[in-house]
């Protein structure tokens, strides 16, 4: 994961950017192969940052972007993604409560120590395979 180069591209490195991180990592990771090639992800996410800043690192850790038009981003009050190669997919939703772990981070401790709290979660705690939206 290359902290710098997301916080170049977003401008400040958030805790969404980061969880947008996190979340591209790790369902590249479940799905196997390399990142860029014959990628598609659906994103649902809030449109309204910050929980959208979670789509920047999406599309840093799996190579998806915009501009290449194999992204798609759906408005929800969820944090979701489905990343899809071929006729393989899989579907991981941000649990909620780390959701409110971010909130209160953010409120108490500021950005900085949001995103360290953030990076030192295991996986397991952040998110749940989900099998529909």
């Amino acid at each position: 994961m290359d902290l710098e180069r997301a916080k170049e591209f977003h401008g400040h490195l958030g805790p969404f950017l980061v969880l947008g991180l996190r979340l591209g990592e790790e369902a590249l990771r479940r799905l196997g192969g390399e990142k860029y090639f014959g990628l598609t992800a659906t994103v649902f996410s809030p449109i309204q940052p910050p929980e959208r800043c979670m789509v920047d690192g999406i599309q840093l850790s799996t190579g998806c972007t915009f501009g290449k038009g194999n992204i798609e981003l759906i408005p929800s009050r969820r944090l979701v993604l489905f990343l899809q190669r071929e006729n393989r997919g899989v579907r991981l939703e941000v649990k909620g409560e780390v959701l409110e772990k971010i909130k209160r981070w953010l409120k108490e401790e500021g950005e900085e120590k949001a995103v360290e709290n953030l990076l030192s979660l295991p996986v397991e705690e952040l998110f749940r395979e989900n099998q529909g939206e």
